[in-house]
Order: structure tokens, then C-alpha cells, then sequence
């Protein structure tokens, strides 16, 4: 369906409802003005038609930040998509029209771990999105695995430092004090030699001490250091240098596509991002 004038991509497209109601067109209508081949649908479960409510219920959950639904939840959500006949079916349709789906629409089995079991959740992916997962996959792995000159620090003494500037105290005859320094400064020294590391853990293990220390490091601060925290709990981030959380896809991926970073360090506490 086009005009003469086809737009641009801030106009708002077509719907799926304004072009089902043109081919399943009431009785009468469509008597009168029958739909010629090869458009016409004859059926409410035409496959063409049932993957077109198929792309536009994942399309609908993407916006939503969904990039795969299970199975399940897409027959669920199925009934709620504007057409002028119900489309309904089930999971056995799927499975039939594996092959015909393929096109647009990647059919995965997500391993889950449900208590001790272990299954696997049959679910359903735009092609879009599975050629951008993959590619994302292969290039975050060859960035991980690749390795860098580390910044020459003293971990120990930047540690001790944001610890207290953080209003804490590092106690050298405390066995689990000297036991988690030296963990992090181990785990300073591991990530700071890979372009892209992620560290992760409970809280008070000292995820926050690890951030102060990297941001007392010049080689780090002097590159540049983006921080994007989920509250103002952090001492160590000040809310007018901050950015919105909101900006870390863009400013991670930018890092990543375009190696504008010598290393990304993700920290997840509230969620940290560091780019030097």
C-alpha cells in the first residue's frame, strides 16, 4: 500500500488493522470489490497473516524493551492485536510453520532453570534482532577476550583511599579487611587489562570501593570517565557529572562499534559504567 508521497520514517505507517480490514473485508464489500491474487486472503488463518500479527506483537514488545517473546506469552498477547477477525492459534501452528515463519521470525529454545530442573522455553525473535544479537555477541567477546597494557596503580593504596573518602576505615589487622583487599586488587588489576570486563557482586563486596579506586587512577580519569548511576547513593559520583541512565546502551555501543575506548569496564551495583 503506497501514495505518491511515501514519507519518511517519523510518519506513522500503516497498520496492521487498517490493512487486515482492506483484505477481510465484510461479505458484502467483499463481493463487490474482491481482493485479486496473489493479495487475496481467504482465511483467517492465512500463514501470511498470522505472521504478520506475529511481527507486530514482537515488534510491540521491542518497543517495550522485550527483543524475544516465549511462545506462550506471544499466543497470549496474540488476541490484543488490532485486526478485523480473530487470529487465533496455537502452539502446534508454530511448530508446523516453523520454515514458513523463518524469514522474519527465529524460532530459539531459551535454557531455564526452574528450581533443580532444567528446560527449555521454545520463544520467538524478530530476524532483525537476532542478526544484531549475534553481531553484538562477536564483537563483546573479542573485546573481552582481548588483552591490554593495564594501568600502571597502586591498587592497594587507591582502595584504602576511597574507602575513606567514602567515610569507611580499613582496618590492616582485620583478616577479612586485608582478605577483600586483596581481592579487589586483583580484580583492578583483571579488568583493567581487557577492553571490556564486567564485575559483578552481592552486596558489600566492595563493588563501589572498586569504582572509587578506578576513578583516583589518572591514566582512567584522564581518557575520559562516563559514570550513570540508578540513584545518588554512590559518594563517589557527584549528580551534575552524571548521565542519565538511560544513555548506557547508547554510550556502551558506541565504545564497542567504534573502539573510541582503550576499555569499557561495566560494574553492576546500581549500574556503573567507566570508559578510559
Amino acid at each position: 500500500m503506497t501514495e505518491a508521497d511515501l514519507g519518511d520514517r517519523d510518519d506513522v505507517p500503516v497498520s496492521i488493522g487498517m490493512i487486515d480490514r482492506g483484505l477481510m473485508a465484510d461479505s458484502t464489500i467483499a463481493a463487490k470489490h474482491p481482493v485479486p491474487e496473489p493479495s487475496r486472503v481467504a482465511s483467517a488463518l492465512d500463514k501470511r497473516r498470522v505472521r504478520a500479527a506475529l511481527v507486530t506483537v514482537l515488534k510491540l514488545a521491542a518497543d517495550e524493551g522485550d527483543s524475544l517473546l516465549s511462545m506462550s506469552e506471544v499466543m497470549e498477547r496474540l488476541p490484543d492485536v488490532d485486526l478485523n477477525q480473530p487470529c487465533n492459534v496455537g502452539l502446534d501452528w508454530l511448530r508446523a510453520n516453523k520454515g514458513f515463519l523463518s524469514e522474519v521470525v527465529e524460532t530459539i529454545d531459551i535454557a531455564a532453570k526452574l528450581g533443580e530442573t532444567e528446560k527449555q522455553i521454545p520463544s520467538l525473535q524478530l530476524i532483525d534482532y537476532k542478526k544484531q544479537e549475534d553481531q553484538l555477541r562477536k564483537i563483546l567477546w573479542g573485546r573481552a577476550e582481548a588483552k591490554i597494557s593495564g594501568a600502571r596503580a597502586n591498587w592497594a593504596a587507591f582502595l584504602q583511599r576511597a574507602i575513606k573518602e567514602a567515610g569507611g576505615a580499613f582496618d590492616a589487622n582485620n583478616p577479612r579487611h586485608v582478605a577483600a583487599a586483596l581481592e579487589q586488587t586483583e580484580a583492578l588489576a583483571r579488568i583493567t587489562s581487557r577492553k571490556l570486563t564486567v564485575l559483578t557482586g552481592k552486596a558489600g563486596t566492595g563493588k563501589t570501593s572498586v569504582l572509587g579506586a578506578l576513578l583516583l587512577c589518572e591514566d582512567i580519569v584522564r581518557d575520559g570517565a562516563h559514570r550513570l548511576p540508578s540513584s545518588n547513593k554512590c559518594p563517589f559520583c557527584a549528580p551534575s557529572m552524571a548521565f542519565t541512565l538511560a544513555r548506557l546502551p547508547e554510550i556502551v555501543l558506541d565504545a564497542v562499534f567504534h573502539d573510541v575506548c582503550h576499555s569499557v569496564y561495566v560494574i553492576v551495583y546500581h549500574i556503573w559504567f567507566t570508559c578510559s
